[in-house]
């Protein structure tokens, strides 16, 4: 398993300084019972770093306080599948052609499935803390007549496909808190315990399923297909400001109230208009980079009113003006 993610990518970041402590620092909410601890001091901030390795698979858990955007890459080196724990702050996500995933504005779980490949997540200003759990192939094996809504994760790796794979985001509740804390306060003193922690990991996973695709199921309807719908709605009307405004969406779409807030809920992670607006600055941070269009025209082909509208809601999205964005991946 210590081959499936070298997370510890992250510790060759320039003017970076690594040590190893047992004493949690001051910034650190979460912890790993009688675990090592690693702590890193760089220009941006400060994280640390535990670490445990279980039967078939392997938990990270890091922490940070940053005074300026970091990014931290990392590297898939075999086709892997991971559970994605936001328990404070947020990360964000990048496919390879740049565009940005959406994210919960909340702690959020998501299961994902991730090619070999180079990814460098960035997290912003302040506090952070998320976990990384990377699941061997056994863990879904069997689980697509129990769990068939964790198909589309077994489909793509089976074709081999050369993208990453996400499953929508469920924000933690109780129950799921809970199991996470079991977790991280069992002490790994042998094989024992660490069956202990898997099987509740496996309670993780059964519930992120309930929790993800109960409300689609008992609407009727895919939550998951709902939101193909929606993106392949944009993608072909993100241009047209009036063709992608909320309610014109849902006219088109055929969604009743209570379609638009399963979406948002089940599928999306945030409301439908934060959706909207960050599929926009997605397709904006392409033509930053791979065009010379002026920033006026990019707002405007893009779907927003206004130069300064545009540039308002890249800043919030990206945490960059959309000219330093441009200076910066060119």
């Amino acid at each position: 398993m210590e081959n499936s993610i070298l997370i510890d990518q992250f510790l060759q970041l320039q003017d970076c300084r690594v040590e190893i402590t047992g004493r949690a620092p001051d910034y650190a909410a979460f912890t790993l019972l009688a675990t090592p601890r690693e702590t890193l001091r760089c220009a941006e901030g400060r994280l640390s770093r535990q670490s445990r390795k279980l039967i078939g698979a392997h938990l990270q858990l890091i922490e940070a306080q940053l005074y300026a955007d970091l990014t931290i890459p990392f590297t898939v080196t075999v086709p892997s599948y991971f559970l994605y724990v936001q328990l404070r702050g947020a990360t964000r996500f990048y496919t390879e052609q740049g565009a940005l995933l959406p994210c919960p504005d909340q702690p959020y779980l998501s299961l994902c499935y991730y090619p070999p490949g180079d990814y460098a997540p960035q997290l912003g200003h302040g506090l952070h803390s998320f976990a990384i759990i990377a699941l061997e192939e056994e863990w879904f094996a069997d689980l697509g007549e129990h769990y068939p809504a964790f198909s589309p994760l077994t489909e793509a790796r089976a074709i081999g496909t050369t993208a990453c794979y996400r499953l929508a985001p469920v924000l933690l509740n109780k129950m799921i808190l809970d199991l996470l804390d079991d977790i991280r306060f069992t002490a790994i003193r042998g094989l024992q315990d660490s069956a202990r922690v898997v099987q509740l990991l496996g309670k993780v996973v059964q519930h992120y399923h309930e929790v993800a695709f109960s409300a689609a199921a008992a609407a009727g309807q895919n939550s998951e297909a709902l939101r193909l719908a929606l993106d392949s709605y944009l993608e072909e009307h993100y241009m047209d400001e009036q063709r992608s405004s909320i309610q014109q969406i849902k006219k088109s779409l055929g969604w009743k109230r209570h379609n638009a807030e399963q979406v948002a809920k089940d599928s999306l992670g945030c409301t439908l208009r934060r959706y909207v607006v960050e599929f926009r600055i997605s397709k904006a941070c392409i033509l930053l980079v791979e065009t010379n269009a002026k920033i006026a025209d990019i707002a405007y082909q893009t779907g927003f009113s206004s130069q300064s509208s545009f540039t308002k809601s890249f800043k919030h999205a990206m945490g960059i003006q959309p000219s330093a964005y441009r200076q910066k991946n060119s």
